[in-house]
């Protein structure tokens, strides 16, 4: 009889982690390797394309206290940092 090795649960959570499930089948449309593009980060394991990031990281450029002039640059941050959150929960 050979020892088979027994996955712990963190060795199962980071297996099924990676694992593609695709339910949406327009990434394959677009990448010739669906595989790389998920180690990437362009799709979900779902089959999702991720957009670009719809921002630049340069930080805010007022001198003034308290007013902010990269505004709806922080807030295209926030959507895009959600955005991937619940991708990943998908």
């Amino acid at each position: 009889m050979q020892n088979q090795h027994v996955m712990t649960e963190e060795e199962f959570q980071n297996e099924l982690h990676n694992k593609l499930n695709l339910r949406f089948f327009e990434c394959t449309r677009r990448f010739k390797s669906v595989g790389r593009a998920f180690r990437r980060g362009h799709i979900t394991n779902y089959g999702v394309i991720v957009p670009n990031r719809a921002f630049h990281n340069r930080k805010n450029t007022c001198k003034r206290k308290g007013a902010h002039s990269r505004a709806a640059n922080e807030q295209k941050k926030r959507l895009y940092a959600e955005f991937k959150r619940n991708a990943r929960i998908l």
